[in-house]
């Protein structure tokens, strides 16, 4: 629990730097498609298709932050996926799962498997609203953010301007209280 507290933590971070809005949809969608897919299993081996994901976010000019943050969660949710959603959207596939045994590229990406599959549509659908919905939430808070640094930036110029003793005195002498 604590370890998805601190990567929900990360992609607030991410909202709030000082990255381009951009950088941050690139990361999200990276991180979400490199944490549903294999990446390095001990079991079956590197993935491709998650290891260009890797490669593309760390030669792309994304926010790693984001990019490790959605990583997390999604791997997360991958784990809890496999055992039910994503066998079920893959056994809708089982036509492409038998190309892909024979096809070297798509066995080497891990799509003859039905579960991995699932995760991989899964991960091909999230992937663009997940990016839209980081989108949106980043501008939305930046200018929240922007406003309310505004108002206390005037706040604290009012309160300078009150505490300056010569125009104090000024005001005091204009209004006859001294």
């Amino acid at each position: 629990m604590l370890l998805l507290l601190k990567l929900l933590r990360g992609i607030i971070k991410g909202i709030a730097s000082q990255a381009a809005p951009w950088q941050i949809v690139v990361a999200t969608i990276l991180g979400v498609v490199a944490g549903f897919v294999p990446v390095l299993s001990p079991s079956i081996g590197p993935g491709l298709l998650g290891l260009a994901a890797f490669v593309i976010a760390l030669l792309v000019n994304c926010h790693l932050g984001s990019f490790l943050a959605w990583f997390g969660v999604c791997t997360a949710m991958s784990k809890l996926m496999l055992l039910g959603p994503a066998i079920m959207v893959g056994d809708q596939l089982v036509p492409v799962a038998q190309w892909a045994a024979y096809n070297p590229l798509a066995a080497a990406c891990h799509l003859n498997h039905t579960g991995h599959l699932g995760n991989t549509v899964i991960a091909v659908l999230l992937a663009p609203l997940a990016g839209w919905m980081m989108y949106r939430l980043t501008v939305r808070f930046r200018a929240w953010l922007l406003g309310w640094q505004e108002q206390r930036r005037r706040t604290a110029a009012a309160a300078q301007v009150v505490t300056t003793p010569w125009l104090v005195r000024l005001g005091l002498w204009f209004f006859g209280l001294d």
